[in-house]
This record gives structure tokens, C-alpha cells and sequence, in this order.
């Protein structure tokens, strides 16, 4: 919603399309019209002058009424290298458009921004690929590109940032179990667990109709560390009671039996705290949930028009 471009036509001007056939027959060179446009158009600077102190530019151009007549402009005689000079219409064509009133440019290049808000219950990443699927859709032609920037930029590096992360926190837990356990096999059997935990994180946000986004990503990662601790709890007893003579099935179920109320006690806890300190936000001032921008940054490649 909210949908904004800063791209605003309406500014009148003049596209020069040069008829480069027509040039070339008659000896005429684009960087020659180019100059002649420039000077009449533009002007140009000739010399300078100093009063009081300050330098001042002299600079030639046309008349206001014969730059904004198509007719006189058509008048205008530029360089030939066949016939000394030719009038401007019979290598060029002179349309009169109207073009944006403000040109931005991002690294040389012609930008148009598209900006929106979020609505409520949408996530970023899925507003991005929604409008990542409509540009391409248009199928735009070579020279133009898009990407996402402001806040949708700064979410993609996030995602990517959280995602080396969470490879790298995986690495380390390996590493400090099997130190712990002096085992390569019991943290591999404790990490296994982890990817049982992924469908009904995702139930959960289904349930309580939430988006997939940066925020339930870090709390899917808290949710890892909870069921891996829970894990190390069962793997650490069951080892115990199989050094002292237990076989592997009555060890397996006595040790869950044995850690069965731990785990609910510092899991519910856990959650308890995190709602209590939900609540007391929410008393403080309430919660304030930004949704920031979905913006789009078009580059046009294409070359520039002459005014």
C-alpha cells in the first residue's frame, strides 16, 4: 500500500533523434551536432570577467526565442565535411515531448525509486519476490536493471549474514559436544534432533498467522538451542545409565522417564519469562511494530536524451 515513484513526467522539452543515414551522406558527425546543440541550447563559455573581486563567466548562447522554437532551431547550421555546413532539420528530427522533471542517477546511471509499505501480516521477502516476479514479467529491454534497496536490501544481507551464522553455530556446537562427550558420534546423535524442531516452528507461525522473516528466524535458532539442550540432557543419562550395566532399550526409556519433568520445568520457564517480558512491554507503551518500506531501484541505461 502506499505506493510512491519519484519518477514525475510532465516537464516539457524537446528529443533530438538524429538521422544518422542522412548524417553520414552528408559528412555530418554526431559529436558536431552535439557541440552546435550544446552552444546554442546550453551555451558555452567563452571568457570571463572579474568585478569586486569575483570571476564572472561569459557565456554564449541563442536568444530564449530562437532556443524555443522548433522552426528557428531547425535553422541552425552545423558542420559538414562535404558541404561546409547544412541546415540542422535534414539530419536530425526535432520532437516535441515531455520528460520527468527531476533526473536522479545512482552510479552514473539513470534511477527510478518505487517505494511502498508493508501491510500488516506480509512479510518483507514475500513483497520482494512479489516484485521481483512483476519486473520480470515486463520483460524490459537490455540495458535496464532493478534491485531492491533501503529496507529490503538491508533484509537481504541480514538473511544472508544469519545464514552463515546458523552454519557457523552448527560447526561450533559439533565441535564443543564432542569435546564434552569425547565422542565424534553423540553430538551427531544430539544434532539430529534439530531438524525435527523446523515443521512445527513453521506450524507455529501458520497458527498464530505470523510472516517468515529475520525476527522468527532468530527465534527458530533460540528454539534449536532450547531442543538441543533438552537433547544433551537425554544423551548425557542415557550414557551414565549404559556404563553402569543398563541395556540400550531400558536405558534409553529410563533416562527419558528421569529427564522428562527438567525439561518441561526450564522449558516452560523459558517461555514464561519471554511472555512475562512481552507483557511488561506492552504495559510500558505498547508495541510498536515497524514495517518499513519496500522500495525498487530501476536503472535506465539508455542514452540520454538532449533537451
Amino acid at each position: 500500500m502506499d505506493v510512491d515513484s519519484s519518477l514525475i513526467l510532465g516537464q516539457p522539452e524537446v528529443q533530438v533523434r538524429v538521422l544518422r543515414d542522412k548524417a553520414a551522406d552528408l559528412g555530418v558527425r554526431v559529436s558536431d551536432l552535439a557541440d552546435t546543440l550544446r552552444l546554442v541550447v546550453g551555451g558555452l563559455k567563452v571568457s570571463s570577467y572579474e568585478e569586486g573581486g569575483e570571476d564572472y563567466d561569459v557565456r554564449v548562447r541563442a536568444v530564449a526565442a530562437d532556443r524555443s522554437s522548433l522552426d528557428r532551431l531547425n535553422l541552425v547550421m552545423v558542420p559538414s565535411s562535404r558541404l561546409g555546413s547544412v541546415p540542422l532539420r535534414d539530419v536530425v528530427e526535432l520532437v516535441a515531448a515531455s520528460g520527468p522533471s527531476q533526473i536522479n542517477r545512482l552510479n552514473r546511471r539513470r534511477q527510478v525509486t518505487i517505494a511502498a509499505n508493508v501491510l500488516p501480516g506480509a512479510g518483507e521477502s514475500g513483497v520482494t519476490s512479489a516484485i521481483e516476479q512483476a519486473i520480470a514479467a515486463q520483460h524490459l529491454p537490455a540495458g535496464y536493471t532493478s534491485g531492491a534497496t533501503g529496507a529490503s536490501r538491508e533484509s537481504g544481507r541480514a538473511v544472508g549474514a544469519f545464514v552463515v551464522a546458523f552454519l557457523l553455530s552448527i560447526i561450533f556446537m559439533y565441535l564443543i559436544l564432542a569435546a564434552q562427550f569425547e565422542s565424534w558420534l553423540h553430538p551427531v546423535t544430539i544434532l539430529t534432533s534439530l531438524p525435527l524442531t523446523v515443521p512445527f516452528a513453521l506450524l507455529s507461525l501458520v497458527i498464530f498467522d505470523q510472516p517468515i522473516c529475520i525476527h522468527s528466524a532468530l527465534g527458530m535458532l533460540v528454539l534449536f538451542g532450547v531442543v538441543k539442550k533438552n537433547s544433551i540432557l537425554q544423551v548425557d543419562h542415557t550414557n551414565n545409565l549404559r556404563a553402569q550395566g543398563h541395556e540400550r532399550g531400558h536405558a534409553i526409556e529410563e533416562a527419558n522417564r528421569d529427564r522428562l519433568r527438567p525439561i518441561l520445568m526450564t522449558t516452560i520457564a523459558f517461555v514464561a519469562d519471554d511472555e512475562a517480558a512481552w507483557v511488561r512491554r506492552r504495559r510500558a507503551g505498547g508495541v510498536r511494530v515497524d514495517r518499513g518500506e519496500e522500495e525498487l531501484a530501476a536503472l535506465d541505461a539508455a542514452p540520454a536524451r538532449a533537451a
